[in-house]
């Protein structure tokens, strides 16, 4: 299995959801380009646990962090589009099928919420919210 197969369906299944990209601009592979537009989905694989019988490896499980970035007027944040994007982002993908290029799916569920993260400039604040997802895959 290449990591690039389990990025590419992230991507699709995010991507093409006409609900999600309505509350962002994009989705990418972590990190993010200099320059992307607020707001915006992050995703990354942080963890991978093969599972094995005495002799083959019989499956992965590869735990991936979703975020959803954005950045508000100091004068008027308005954080709630984001958990709305993140609730989208669990219904795309919270115990729902993935399309992997040359693998068995088996499973896709959220395993909790990433803590909330904040920055800050002059004139903008920062908000990062998020969640954990666990796939797991065949052989």
């Amino acid at each position: 299995m290449s990591s690039n197969t389990i990025v590419a369906a992230l991507y699709s299944k995010l991507s093409t959801d006409t609900t999600l990209m309505a509350l962002v601009d994009d989705v990418y592979p972590a990190p993010a380009p200099q320059g992307a537009e607020y707001p915006y989905v992050t995703y990354q694989k942080i963890d991978k646990t093969p599972d094995y019988t005495l002799t083959q490896r019989v499956s992965r499980t590869l735990l991936y962090q979703i975020l959803v970035h954005g950045r508000f007027l100091r004068t008027a944040p308005q954080h709630t589009d984001l958990n709305t994007a993140l609730d989208r982002i669990d219904a795309l993908l919270n115990l729902q099928t993935l399309s992997i290029s040359g693998e068995t799916f088996w499973l896709c569920r959220n395993t909790g919420d990433v803590p909330d993260s904040t920055g800050q400039d002059n004139d903008y604040l920062y908000l990062t919210v998020g969640a954990q997802y666990e796939l797991a895959v065949g052989g």
